[in-house]
């Protein structure tokens, strides 16, 4: 999950960052807004935005993100705890609004909440887009009927996701799915599972990677799977 800060107090920002990248996010840190204005095309997932920022403030910077990015999520820090300064908050789009001081456990609890709710609303970004997995032949195929042979492995790994909640696995569930008499499916061979399964998925010409890692956790597939 990439992360976006925008805070002008450099210590607090760097322990939020440092902090934030241990835990595995993707972080970015900035001091004002007019730092990020030629970098906005970055598709972030979460701003951590100071309120009392140098030039634009970030009710501004909140609203005009939001605008470009509807799905972002959005968590504002603040000395400002006043009632009035919350509505405005929500207003532009806040999700969260942190008053200064603040818990680091709490801002993680945030993100940990924003994470769940983007990747369960991911699947509907290709609600126009459908794989087929014929059952028969062990093929995956797209709307058009074009087709990619898959392996025994391949073809147990998408019917784990075609049957999991919200098309998402652990490591441990694909860790069992894919058991090999001898040991356990180290992170090594996991990977150059998931890369040739990347590789199939890439001959469909799809948009962007439909199959995404979620630190720490597992992987979500981003298509609808329909088995046939």
């Amino acid at each position: 999950m990439k992360i976006l800060i925008i805070e002008d107090h450099e210590v607090l920002r760097s322990i939020l960052a440092e902090k934030l990248y241990a835990l595995g996010y993707e972080v970015f840190a900035y001091e004002c807004s007019e730092d990020i204005i030629e970098k906005e095309t970055a598709l972030w997932d979460v701003l951590l935005l100071d309120v009392n920022l140098p030039g634009e403030d970030g009710f501004s910077v909140a609203k005009r993100i939001r605008a470009n990015f509807p799905k972002v999520g959005i968590v504002f820090m603040t000395v400002k705890g006043e009632i009035s300064s919350r509505i405005v908050g929500y207003d532009v789009g806040a999700d969260y609004y942190l008053p200064k001081p603040f818990e680091f456990e709490e801002l993680r609890a945030i993100l940990a909440s924003l994470e769940r709710r983007l990747t369960t609303s991911v699947v509907n970004d290709f609600i126009d887009t459908v794989l087929y997995l014929n059952t028969h032949e062990e093929l995956l195929v797209n709307n058009s009927g074009k087709g990619a042979k898959l392996s025994t492995n391949e073809f147990k790994l998408l019917m784990a996701f075609a049957c999991a909640q919200n098309q998402t696995l652990e490591y441990w569930q694909i860790e069992l799915l894919l058991f090999v008499e001898g040991g356990a499916l180290n992170k090594n061979a996991l990977d150059i599972r998931i890369s040739r399964l990347r590789k199939k998925l890439n001959s469909f010409n799809l948009a962007e990677n439909v199959l995404v890692t979620i630190k720490n956790y597992g992987y979500i597939f981003k298509i609808p799977l329909k088995v046939v």
